[in-house]
Order: C-alpha cells, then sequence, then structure tokens
C-alpha cells in the first residue's frame, strides 16, 4: 500500500511496483525483512530515476535550506537597521558565516535519521546544481569559497537528518515469508535518490506473534488528511500559501532597499 504522496520523484508507484513484479516473479524470500530489503535495492538501482530527476530534487532540497539560512541572516541584518548602525559588504559575509556556523552546529547535534549514507561524492560532483538558485536568494557578492564549503556541509547533513526535506512516499509492505507462519507490516518513508543514496527512513515495524493476535494499522493519502484537518484541498492551500510568501518576500525586500538607502544618506 501507497500513502501521502502516489509518486516518487515523479515517477507512479504504479509503474514502480509493476516494473519490480516482472523481475521480481521468481524470487523466493524466506522472510518479509528479505522482501523488503530486495525492494529497497531495486528503488535505488531504478534505470528511471536519472541523473536529470535527481538533480532538480536536490535543487529542492538545497532552495529549501537556502530560505531558511536567508530568514535567520535577515533577522540578524535587521538588528543593524533597526538600530541605525551601517554596514559593509564585509559586515554582512562576517554576519552570514556567524548564521552558518550557529546553523551547522544545530544540525550536527540533532539526530542522524538516514545512518546509510555513502560518500559517494555525487554533491561535490554537482555544485553548479547546488548553488545555482543561490544568487535569487542570498546575495551572490558575500558569497566566499569558505562559505560555498559551510553551505555544501549543511546540505550534506540536512540528507542525513532528514532537515529541509519534505514531501515523502510511505510504503506498507505487510505478509510474510516462505519460512514465516505469521505476518508483518513493515512502514518505510521514502524521500528521493541522490547517487547511491536513496534517502528513506523506516517508520514502523510490527509482527503477529501468536495465534488468535491482530493489529490495525491506520494510513491514508496525504490529501486526504489535510482536507479532513483544514476543511480545505491541499492544491488550493499550497497555491494560496505561495502567493502570500511570495507577497510577503517582496515586501520585505522592499522594506529592507527602503531603509537600507535611508541609513546609506
Amino acid at each position: 500500500m501507497v500513502y501521502s504522496q502516489s509518486e516518487f520523484m515523479g515517477i507512479s508507484w504504479e509503474i514502480i511496483i509493476s516494473e519490480y513484479s516482472k523481475k521480481s516473479e521468481n524470487k523466493i524470500f524466506n522472510t518479509l525483512e528479505q522482501f523488503y530489503l530486495d525492494f529497497l535495492e531495486f528503488i535505488r538501482n531504478f534505470e528511471y530515476l536519472t541523473l536529470e530527476k535527481q538533480l532538480i530534487y536536490l535543487r529542492k532540497i538545497c532552495n529549501r535550506t537556502y530560505w531558511s539560512i536567508k530568514e535567520r541572516f535577515d533577522t540578524e541584518i535587521n538588528i543593524f537597521i533597526e538600530n541605525k548602525i551601517n554596514f559593509t559588504e564585509v559586515t554582512k559575509a562576517n554576519v552570514l558565516n556567524e548564521v552558518l556556523e550557529k546553523y551547522l552546529n544545530e544540525i550536527l547535534k540533532s539526530e542522524t535519521i538516514y545512518k546509510s549514507f555513502i560518500n559517494d561524492f555525487f554533491l561535490e560532483n554537482n555544485v553548479n546544481t547546488i548553488f545555482d538558485d543561490i544568487n535569487s536568494i542570498i546575495d551572490n557578492s558575500i558569497i566566499t569559497e569558505s562559505i560555498r564549503e559551510k553551505l555544501l556541509l549543511i546540505i550534506k547533513n540536512n540528507i542525513e537528518k532528514l532537515v529541509n526535506i519534505y514531501g515523502f512516499s510511505g510504503i506498507i509492505i505487510t505478509g510474510y515469508g516462505n519460512k514465516e507462519i505469521y505476518p508483518s507490516i513493515i512502514d518505510i518513508r521514502l524521500f528521493g535518490k541522490l547517487g547511491s543514496n536513496l534517502i528513506y527512513e523506516r517508520n514502523d515495524t510490527m509482527k503477529i506473534e501468536s495465534e488468535g493476535e491482530s493489529i490495525i494499522y491506520p494510513v491514508a493519502q496525504a490529501d486526504f488528511i489535510y482536507t479532513f484537518i483544514s476543511g480545505i484541498d491541499p492544491s488550493f492551500r499550497f497555491k494560496w500559501e505561495d502567493k502570500i510568501e511570495f507577497f510577503a518576500k517582496e515586501m520585505l525586500k522592499l522594506t529592507f532597499n527602503t531603509q537600507k538607502d535611508e541609513i546609506m544618506k
């Protein structure tokens, strides 16, 4: 069963599962765990999760990270503006560096959720994609080589800690293997694929271990849950929120530039 998102990196789960069924129809698994591991390995090597799709996914992670950093940076710069303190490009670079140090320390202290990270240099080999959109979010004139290195480290740790990685496909695998008597449930959440890394979280595992025991495990598609809780279809809600966010950021830029001009006079 699939819940939350019905696609994985733009490919319908119906297609992925159908392709897996073709390639595994003659396989026998002694346990459900073996089936689960084989299924993960198939997705990891699925040929249609192309480099192009992976780079699109990487760009989304980077942009969310940059916006999160920019909010912190703007908060610090606004202190200078509110107190009418003059600041230079060097000051802004130092502030950004301090923000990155604090942000990185917070991430390093948090729990590593994706513990199977393979350092295959996928990030290092695609730095152009990582920094493609940064100019439209953070002032490029203060992005030094040292800051770029910190940003790369932050993004790598964000992937391991599942920070700024939103949206997942939940897969419920249930049944029993060839040498098992009672069924089990394995619940996994798949976020995306980058190089050799299939980014996922094993959410839950439940087993029936005796006769007469049963399990009720409720799950649902994300859009149904959102609609039920908020009373509005998520497709409308997210478009509405995007518009508000866009206008808010434009107003913030306008206010910042106006106040900056006043200080510089």
